[in-house]
Parts: structure tokens; C-alpha cells; sequence
């Protein structure tokens, strides 16, 4: 990351790395992620209108310490492109990837509108690489339902809605929250059932060495 007004990090290094995801509007609402400052993204963010990011703690923390950063400015791939989002709200932090520690803190993510285009100037070195990059991050790669309890056949009725909309959109992967959440601890699982399986041989071991003793 590039922030306006901030140095620039060292070239090559990992010091200003955050991740992102393009979403769109209610998304944040949609999965439970509470809004602390600011605003959500709205239909009126297109690519008509401003490019605007919305930022995690974890981003706050880090970029802008003991600062607001409503209206603050940042960008990525060049230090020429320090302005290119305005920063129009801010949301609590969640976890986007299995995390290797459970008490793991926050990681820096900014989120940018799925309706938004913010292409590089043409007279910028790699405007044709962005171009091809920024066109691939449209490509919506999940959807996020939010219902009133459990709802008869619904992974059925949104197949159904999708092919509706077009045949060539499928449904390769579908989860409920809770599994999307168990997923995310499938590695602390794994090894909690190693440990009480190794703590079960150890006591049969045990058991067995015991019984020749006394025998």
C-alpha cells in the first residue's frame, strides 16, 4: 500500500501489505460485519462516481494510528498512485482465512465496490497489465445469502434463479455459515484429535505396562 502523505515503503519490501476484496453493496450486513465508522458502499458507487475503499481496524491500526481516516487517501501497485481511493468508512476486522493461531490479531483489508472501476492512467507503465488485472477482479467468485431461518430446497432455488440469469453460471461450492465457520478451524480440529488420539494410545500403553507389573 501506498499511502498519501506517508512515505513510500522500501521497493521489495513487505512492510505496507494488506489484502482486499471487491464486494458489493449490504455485503457487510449480509455476513454480520458491524460498520464502526462511516458509511457502507452503496448502488451510486459505479464507475461514474469517485473510487472509494472501505477499511478493516486491522488497516486502521496500521496506516493511520491514533488518526481518523475517513477521507484519507491510498493506492497500490506505484507510489504515483497514492490518491486513487478515498477511505468512506470502516468496519470491525474478521478472520478471511484459516488462521494458524486462534488468538491470531487482525489482518490490514480494505474492500473496494463491485460496481467501480479505477483503471490506471494510460500514460502509466503497467496500465495494460492493470487493465487485464482490474477486468479478472470482476469476476465475482461467491455470493452471500442472507435468510430468515432455514429456507425447504434453497440451494436448488438459487441454481435454479442462476441458470434463469444465465446457463453458464454454476454452483461449485455451497456452505451454510457454521460450516463456513468450522472450515476455518479444521486445522485446530485436526490436531486436537491427533492429541486425544496419542493421549489414548499413552493410556492403553500405560494400561498394559501396568498389567505385566502386577501380573
Amino acid at each position: 500500500m501506498y499511502i498519501e502523505g506517508q512515505s513510500a515503503p522500501p521497493p521489495g519490501s513487505n512492510v505496507n501489505l494488506a489484502s482486499w476484496v471487491r464486494v458489493s453493496p449490504d455485503y457487510f450486513r449480509s455476513i454480520g460485519t458491524k460498520l464502526l465508522e462511516g458509511r457502507e458502499f452503496t448502488d451510486s458507487d459505479d464507475r461514474n462516481a469517485p473510487s472509494v475503499a472501505i477499511v478493516d481496524e486491522a488497516f486502521v491500526k496500521k496506516f493511520f494510528p491514533g488518526q481518523d481516516p475517513i477521507g484519507a487517501h491510498f493506492g497500490d501497485w506505484d507510489p504515483s498512485n497514492a490518491g486513487m481511493y478515498t477511505i468512506v468508512g470502516v468496519v470491525e476486522d474478521a478472520q478471511y482465512w484459516p488462521p494458524t493461531d486462534p488468538q491470531e490479531q487482525g489482518h490490514p483489508m480494505f474492500f473496494l465496490p463491485a460496481w467501480q472501476w479505477t483503471p490506471l492512467p494510460a500514460s502509466a507503465a503497467n496500465a495494460s497489465l492493470y487493465a487485464e488485472f482490474l477486468t479478472a477482479t470482476h469476476y465475482m467468485g461467491s455470493l452471500e445469502i442472507e435468510t430468515q431461518g432455514a429456507v425447504p430446497d434453497l440451494e436448488e432455488r438459487v441454481r435454479t434463479a442462476l441458470q434463469q440469469i444465465n446457463p453458464n453460471l454454476m454452483i461449485t461450492r455451497w456452505r451454510n455459515f457454521s460450516q463456513q465457520v468450522d472450515l476455518g478451524f479444521s486445522q485446530q480440529q485436526m490436531i486436537v484429535q491427533l492429541t486425544s488420539l496419542f493421549g489414548l494410545l499413552a493410556l492403553a500403553l500405560a494400561a498394559i505396562g501396568l498389567y505385566g507389573i502386577t501380573a
